[in-house]
């Protein structure tokens, strides 16, 4: 079997176990379009998702780094959203804490005894 790669989720054994004959002449010449057998199919498929009706997230570009990245790609899909998780629950924290810094600014957080403050 050449030519193919073998997915992560399929065992050797059962990848072995799997017969593919190559296709005859006669069946490559009635092989049609996928847009011709399942147009609707093909159609969705292209379209995509679109934009989002009511956008939640902002799209930014950073850099991060190696380790870090490496340490939330270990968890294997989802670790975008896990790497936005874990800022989202630093900015919980920290607007739950009056006296704690605004995340890399070295400044207070904002809170009503400091505005006072800087009011009088």
């Amino acid at each position: 079997m050449t030519g193919r790669k073998k997915p992560k989720a399929v065992s050797k054994a059962d990848w072995d176990a799997v017969a593919v004959p190559a296709l005859t002449e006669a069946q490559l010449r009635g092989l049609k379009p996928a847009a011709d057998v399942l147009p609707g199919l093909v159609a969705a498929y292209r379209k995509g998702r679109g934009k989002q009706k009511a956008p939640t997230k902002q799209q930014v570009t950073l850099r991060l780094d190696r380790d870090v990245v490496e340490h939330f790609k270990r968890g294997g899909a989802g670790w975008q959203t896990r790497i936005n998780s874990a800022l989202k629950s630093v900015v919980t924290h920290e607007n739950g804490h009056p006296r704690s810094r605004v995340a890399g600014t070295g400044e207070p957080s904002p809170n009503k005894k400091t505005a006072a403050r800087s009011a009088s």
